[in-house]
Order: C-alpha cells, then sequence, then structure tokens
C-alpha cells in the first residue's frame, strides 16, 4: 500500500509540473499536502489517538523515518531516520543506538536538521530546517531554509491542526491532520523575521523600497506555484 500511494504521488507531481502556467492557480498542491491527503484518502479507516480524538493520517512531514542528520548544542548526528512532527514540532530519530524505539526532542533542545533527498516522495534536494530562534521567532518551531540570502532569506513554517473529516456524519470523534504552511522572510539589515502573504500587492508593497519585482509577478504570479515565484523574486533582491 505504502509503494502505491508514493507512486500515486509521484504521479501527481508529474502532473502538476506540465500544466501550462495560467492554469497553475487551480492546479498547485504543496508536496507535502499532497502527500497527507494521499494517505487520509488511502488510511482504510486507520487512526490514532490524540486525547478523545481519532485521527486520520500523518502529523509527520512527508511521513516517518527519512535519512538526515540532526544538530543540537553539544550533539550531532549524521546519516540517522528522521522524523518531523509538524504537531507538536517535535524531532523523533532512530540510529544504530536506537534502531527500534525512537528518541525524541522537543524543538527547543535541536538547533537545525536536514531530511535528505528522496525520489520516490518527490524530495529532490536537501530540506534544511533550522529552530526559529535563530530568526528571533517568538515561537518554538522549526522553519525550512527555502533561499538562503545575504541580504533577504526566505523560510517556510510547517504545523498541522486537527481538522474535521467533511465526509464523516457519524463518528463525533473524528479528526484528520490538516497540514498547513507560511512563508516568512529574514530581513540580514534590520535582523526581523516577517510573514509574507501570498498575493501580489503585498510581495511588492512589501519590498517596494529595495527593487522593482513586478516584472518577475507578472511572469510568475503567487497565484500558481508560490515557491517558484518567491525563489526568483529573493533571488533578485539579493542581488
Amino acid at each position: 500500500m505504502k509503494r502505491a500511494v508514493l507512486l500515486t504521488l509521484i504521479g501527481i507531481a508529474s502532473l502538476l509540473s506540465v500544466i501550462p502556467s495560467n492554469a497553475q492557480q487551480l492546479s498547485y498542491s504543496d508536496a507535502a499536502q499532497a502527500y497527507n491527503r494521499l494517505l487520509i484518502e488511502r488510511g482504510n479507516g486507520t487512526f490514532q489517538r490524540i486525547s478523545t480524538y481519532k485521527v486520520q493520517g500523518t502529523q509527520f512531514l512527508f511521513g516517518e523515518k527519512h535519512q538526515g542528520n540532526m544538530f543540537a548544542a553539544g550533539e550531532t548526528a549524521y546519516n540517522i531516520r528522521l522524523s518531523y512532527n509538524t504537531y507538536n514540532q517535535e524531532l523523533e530519530f532512530n540510529s544504530s543506538a536506537n534502531p527500534t524505539q525512537p528518541l525524541v526532542k522537543s524543538a527547543k533542545e535541536v538547533d537545525s536538521f536536514v531530511i535528505k533527498p528522496n525520489a520516490d516522495l518527490g524530495i529532490a534536494e536537501n530540506l534544511k530546517f533550522v529552530n526559529g530562534r535563530h530568526l528571533k521567532a517568538s515561537d518554538n518551531s522549526f522553519y525550512q531554509v527555502v533561499y538562503a540570502g545575504s541580504k533577504f532569506s526566505l523560510y517556510k513554517k510547517y504545523k498541522s491542526t486537527l481538522g474535521i473529516v467533511t465526509t464523516n456524519y457519524i463518528d463525533a470523534d473524528l479528526r484528520q491532520f490538516n497540514l498547513e504552511y507560511e512563508y516568512f522572510y529574514f530581513d540580514e539589515a534590520t535582523k526581523e523575521l516577517k510573514k509574507l502573504k501570498l498575493n501580489n500587492s503585498f510581495v511588492k508593497k512589501e519590498f517596494k523600497q529595495v527593487s522593482d519585482i513586478e516584472t518577475i509577478l507578472e511572469r510568475d504570479p503567487l497565484g500558481g506555484n508560490p515557491e517558484v515565484a518567491l525563489k526568483e523574486i529573493f533571488i533578485f533582491l539579493n542581488q
């Protein structure tokens, strides 16, 4: 079943990559969100208990036990199995010392970690996450480094919430993991982390004192694939 889910996800990603740009606004789906939705759709009634709720899907980004590295105060671990819990911002890991029972670290105990590429899941490059405290964030969360620049850097924060299962009309205790994400940027001059709204007018206004990015937004509007557009904008801003 797991292999079937992964192959389906790859098929979806392939279809999205060839959809014309003028249709992307209706078609774009974050790969991690797509993975979670597929698990829910193909869950065959499986769930886990959280408090009084029976919850479908997974709270782990792209599932569990990815090859990766972890960095913490006084501790570095390479080539271990990582599971990033986006519901409570904890990091589980297995190593040769604990191959069957994962150890768990809270966000405040970890400086950063890296999930390595996995072609089956559509992870084409290292996914690096840093603790929000290094960005002066007010919460204990991990932020994915989407683009690191000398002037402005782009970050993405994932979180899972418990949502109502819209197709359920019987079980009041049934919930599902809804994976959400937000984009932020860090200004090296002011040392501030700010949230980015995914609309063209906000981004143009936010960086109007820095550079004219209207041409980029006309070519790659944020209503299509926002990450592609934002990366291009941040490359331009860091010139």
